[in-house]
């Protein structure tokens, strides 16, 4: 009876034949009379004496503000823990880095906004979606937005809430990134369509390809320093990408057989890629797999330093191009699906540049004359 109810207390009442969260929604903010709207869900999990606070940083120049569950407070059973944990932080979070906005909590059911923002923003989703929509349309249109921490209270509700975990989340996940592609200039298509490509290539190399000599070397080497504490093994590069590399191998207990040699000069890494194959024939493939899913990381590694660096110096666009140029490097493709320490030397040595920069120029974009002199 919640309209009678309304009724009976005054409200104005809006009928929207249009089923769904997004629907219902704007069909209330379009009726609105008001400077600002402020919505939140009529469960009893929101306190609607935090109205006035949302009012007065409107006033105050704010055209978005979002309530804050996790600098509010979260009561005992008022989230599931997989929302409160996982999905809820992981989707906020993707939210933040593609489009660079502010919001520590992207679908907090509580938020206000001016009349005037709203019809900028020019929303349209009819589901779920919606609350993902309004921050990046705000994101978008370049609107300012501010936060208000708020409390969750278990909801007052005798029926199943409509919110479906994990089809929720990927409606929401699916939405965010097709509204990122869809605001892609050609360099940033062209960036982020060969990086998808070579991540989704490295992902079958890794998967399908054989084993190469130095490769087969590389892991039972790592094993070896890893489980003797020894490092005489491979001396001609450095050890820390292939104990990385060697590190999940561990959770397989592959059968190895150290052994030391008298003379210091000798390699005895490929004895123990011999005796590593001879012995775990049927999980070499396994492990194989593992240890170069370690590696691919440090594409990734590579791939986010060098757009951030490239971002900051000389825009987004060129930011995506860098990428692109990084992904498409024939050095970097082959490299990314073997256990070798070329990739992370290459993909660490630019991490490390990037910081050694910030912390040189403060992070900011221009070279300080002080400094060359």
């Amino acid at each position: 009876r919640s309209q009678d109810i309304a009724l009976q207390c005054g409200a104005r009442l809006v009928i929207v034949r249009e089923r769904g969260y997004g629907s219902v929604l704007r069909g209330g903010i379009e009726a609105a009379f008001g400077k600002y709207v402020v919505f939140g869900d009529s469960d009893g999990s929101y306190d609607f004496m935090d109205v006035p606070r949302f009012v007065e940083k409107l006033r105050e120049g704010d055209e978005l503000v979002m309530g804050n569950w996790f600098s509010g407070k979260i009561h005992d059973g008022a989230m599931p823990w997989l929302h409160r944990y996982l999905g809820n932080p992981v989707l906020s979070g993707i939210g933040r880095r593609l489009f660079r906005v502010r919001v520590g909590d992207f679908h907090c059911g509580l938020r206000g906004f001016s009349k005037a923002a709203y019809a900028r923003m020019e929303l349209r989703s009819t589901g779920m979606e919606f609350a993902s929509e309004l921050v990046i349309k705000a994101a978008i249109h370049g609107l300012r937005i501010g936060e208000i921490p708020v409390e969750l209270r278990p909801d007052g509700r005798d029926r199943p809430p409509h919110l479906r975990t994990w089809r929720d989340g990927w409606r929401h996940l699916r939405f965010m990134m097709l509204m990122f592609v869809r605001q892609l200039s050609w360099s940033e298509w062209f960036g982020f369509a060969a990086a998808l490509f070579v991540a989704v290539l490295l992902i079958g190399q890794i998967w399908r390809s054989g084993w190469c000599n130095d490769e087969s070397a590389h892991i039972p080497a790592g094993l070896y320093h890893l489980e003797t504490g020894r490092m005489d093994a491979y001396r001609v590069n450095p050890p820390l990408p292939r104990m990385l590399a060697a590190l999940p191998l561990l959770i397989d207990h592959p059968k190895t057989n150290w052994f030391s040699t008298p003379a210091p000069q000798a390699r005895n890494e490929y004895i123990f890629a011999h005796n590593w194959i001879r012995e775990n024939l049927a999980q070499v493939p396994r492990q194989l797999r593992l240890a170069r899913s370690v590696i691919l990381l440090f594409f990734l590694l590579g791939a986010w330093t060098i757009y951030r660096w490239t971002s900051e110096l000389y825009g987004r666009p060129a930011g995506w191009l860098a990428l692109a140029l990084w992904s498409l490097s024939p050095d970097v493709i082959t490299y990314s699906a073997t256990v070798a320490p070329d990739l992370p030397a290459a993909a660490t040595g630019l991490f490390a540049c990037y910081w050694f920069w910030k912390w040189l120029y403060g992070g900011k974009n221009e070279i300080p004359w002080k400094v060359c002199l």
